[in-house]
């Protein structure tokens, strides 16, 4: 351990990082600092002494709201940049909609954890501790972010790989890891403070200004890392000779030198004392585990974008090469993303990261190397191979990353009709299944492949064990649906089987007949005893093809001018989050017909059709279904007959009908203890009348608790404005059910 006070030239040189980016930097108060780095964090503590006081807090979850807890923490996730949102199913908040969160005692930890007893390294322990004994996603952001908002004063951010830095630059010489521990956090907090002393002359106010100050230090070492030549990049974590801007100059000038030499030395030892050591094969790949949980979520990542989620993916591969220590992810016969160890002539270990990209999208200057070409078909974009490094990949340089997108995109279209990879013999099942479950995870980077242990261990684990429990007692079960719609279970399954088979359904049929109702409790069925989710969003006249599928959207730059980026619509951002779960996911189209649908779907005309195969967009990239994914359209034939809907949308959908059911009338009041004889025999006389079943009046308006003391209102406000606009040149039709006319009748009093 260094000495509790920090070297002038130690701080000098933090200073001068800090200016690289904020030339005129002079503390903390400084304003283009304090505009960028602090006050939108600042912003996001102040939120959350609203929503996450203590008093509130509990308050909540003894009222057993907490559902608003969890709401108010992923409102909080969202206020700032510091969480990694992309993708839910491995996002920093990704415990938050783990399938199989216990929320009630998920509420009661988070409490404990912000407002408990003890300092916030013994609570950050404990709440780790609950995480690991439930198999919940455990990582250092989500604690330690809630914690440095609640109590900026004390408690400290924790994104590893920067804090990682961090301690290494401070001369503490243990790895933090990759599961959240109290004696780590300590460390971290003890480091923290030391440079706050430091910086007293700066005067920081609390964690915020030091946790932005490390931040912005760290971003501009990774950038003159980045300038060093291949060979200075030794340990990308640790900038080589920080502390020495001159020796830093004459590297950068001449790589074989003494001064280089040196540097080398120096990091060699640095690392035997710090990095913990990998099991093989990780080893000779990762320099850490740090590192391979780094590349881990990255390949997790990657899969979600491919729609890969299921471990047993035939188009996937995860290969291993012992000759070149690499591993690799295959889609169908081209590497998509890699990783290899490589050693210098000192021995030291570093990393590289191989990433298939479109040649032709890359800007020139960016400086990667091509490794090597795949074949190319006539007509078709050139993508190749490349090694990339990982400082532009985490945090992501923007244009490299899309460009990485689109080509994923692209090669999920050109190989997602393939039954198989090609190289699906030499798969490594038990890496691959260590993507998906921390606990394989761990014991993966510890003790290596033991292919006698595998099997047993995968089939006991917490997270497989709970989800075949789930799909066992099927969490909204067939009987409750039938229960709660009035639907004979027999006709519902003739329904669900016409979903699962289209892939998509439309329920129509006039007013009140339960469609969206019954639509939601369709998908709730759907997405039950997994990890699928429902989501609805109502069509309207106005709705666009920008809203739903792709678009291109104004945003206004930090100097108030406009640029326009292309941005996912409703609709694939629905499909990127269901690519990363197992279970069935649903999007609920509420008043499909009220929307120029052929206007409004574009390309999705043809996926609704040939699931599983890909198109390019009109705004770039391609795009396809993932396998789970279904849509449930509501239609109001009183707005729009569905014989006026396109006939090629038509025939992508199974067709649902609704009518009025009288028996479910009957039934619903069979316990309220209402006689609906003389209802039920008006509603007949007034769809008789009507004499079109695409405009009947249906029973929904009259499923209420306490009908004898609404209906009036009911029909006065609700019915007859109806008949009206039907029987606009018709008035006396109308008279005859006006309430005056039918109330002794409806209501059993003549």
């Amino acid at each position: 351990m260094s000495s509790s006070v920090l070297p002038s030239r130690q701080i000098r040189d933090l200073v001068s990082l800090v200016r690289r980016r904020y030339p005129g930097w002079d503390g903390f108060q400084y304003p283009p600092f304090a505009a960028d780095e602090v006050a939108y964090k600042q912003r996001a503590v102040a939120r959350a002494a609203e929503l996450l006081d203590p008093a509130g807090l509990a308050q909540l979850l003894e009222a057993g709201e907490v559902g608003e807890v969890l709401g108010r923490l992923e409102k909080l996730g969202q206020a700032t940049n510091l969480l990694y949102l992309r993708t839910p199913r491995s996002s920093d908040l990704a415990i938050l909609r783990h399938p199989h969160l216990d929320q009630e005692s998920f509420g009661g930890q988070v409490l404990e954890l912000l407002h408990g007893e003890g300092p916030g390294p013994e609570r950050l322990g404990r709440f780790a501790d609950y995480a690991g004994r439930h198999a919940l996603p455990n990582r250092w952001t989500f604690p330690t972010y809630f914690l440095f908002l609640c109590h900026p004063e004390t408690e400290l951010f924790v994104k590893p790989r920067t804090i990682e830095w961090f301690l290494k630059l401070m001369g503490h010489r243990r790895a933090l890891g990759s599961v959240p521990a109290a004696a780590a956090y300590t460390a971290v907090l003890d480091q923290a403070g030391r440079l706050r002393e430091a910086l007293a002359g700066y005067e920081p106010r609390d964690m915020v200004d030091i946790q932005s100050f490390i931040w912005v230090c760290y971003r501009e070492s990774q950038e003159q890392v980045g300038r060093l030549s291949p060979r200075a990049q030794v340990e990308l974590d640790v900038p080589q000779a920080i502390y020495s801007p001159s020796v830093q100059t004459h590297i950068l000038r001449e790589p074989d030198n003494e001064a280089f030499e040196q540097v080398l030395a120096e990091q060699e030892e640095s690392m035997d004392t710090y990095i913990e050591p990998l099991a093989e094969p990780l080893s000779r790949i990762f320099t850490s585990d740090t590192h391979a949980a780094w590349g881990f979520e990255l390949l997790q990542d990657v899969l979600q974008r491919l729609g890969v989620n299921d471990p047993d993916d035939p188009h996937v591969a995860l290969t291993l090469s012992t000759k070149e220590s690499a591993l690799r992810l295959t889609y169908g016969k081209w590497v998509v993303l890699g990783f290899r160890g490589t050693s210098t002539s000192r021995g030291l270990h570093r990393h590289i990261v191989e990433m298939a990209l479109m040649s032709d999208l890359i800007n020139p200057d960016l400086k990667i190397r091509q490794r090597f070409v795949f074949d190319k078909e006539e007509g078709a974009p050139s993508v190749a191979l490349y090694e990339v490094s990982p400082e532009l990949i985490n945090p992501k340089e923007d244009h490299l990353w899309k460009v990485y997108q689109e080509t994923l995109d692209y090669i999920v279209y050109r190989f997602g009709q393939w039954k198989r990879s090609s190289v699906r013999d030499r798969h490594q099942e038990e890496i691959f299944y260590a993507l998906f479950n921390s606990d394989w995870r761990s014991r993966l980077f510890k003790e290596g492949i033991k292919k006698e242990a595998y099997r047993d261990f995968y089939t006991s684990l917490p997270s497989s064990k709970l989800l075949a429990e789930a799909e066992q007692e099927n969490i909204y079960p067939l009987t409750q649906l039938a229960a709660e719609t009035g639907i004979a279970e027999v006709e519902l399954k003739r329904w669900i089987r016409a979903i699962e088979r289209k892939g998509q359904a439309i329920l129509y049929g006039p007013p009140g007949t339960g469609k969206t109702f019954i639509a939601e409790r369709l998908a709730r069925y759907l997405a039950g005893g997994g990890d699928g989710f429902v989501e609805l969003v109502q069509f309207h006249p106005a709705y666009t093809y920008e809203e739903f599928i792709q678009g291109i959207w104004p945003h206004t730059r930090p100097d108030g001018s406009l640029e326009y980026q292309v941005k996912p619509g409703r609709f694939l951002e629905f499909c990127r989050r269901a690519a990363g779960r197992f279970g069935s996911c649903v999007l609920i189209l509420d008043e499909i017909n009220r929307a120029n649908l052929a206007r409004v779907f574009g390309e999705l005309m043809y996926l609704l059709e040939y699931r599983g195969q890909a198109i390019p967009l009109a705004g770039g990239g391609h795009f396809a279904i993932p396998a789970n994914v279904r849509l449930i359209g509501t239609m109001n034939t009183a707005d729009r007959s569905i014989a006026l809907v396109d006939h090629a949308l038509r025939r992508r959908f199974a067709f649902i009908r609704l009518v009025p059911d009288y028996d479910l009338l009957r039934r619903y009041h069979a316990d309220t203890g209402f006689d609906v004889a003389g209802l039920v025999d008006t509603l007949q006389a007034v769809n008789r009348q009507i004499n079109d079943p695409h405009y009947e009046v249906g029973i929904t308006f009259f499923l209420r608790p306490d009908p004898a003391g609404e209906i009036g209102d009911i029909w006065q406000m609700e019915i007859e404005p109806y008949l009206e606009e039907y029987f606009f040149d018709r008035p006396e039709q109308v008279d005859e059910f006006r309430w005056a006319r039918i109330e002794g009748k409806v209501l059993r009093r003549e």
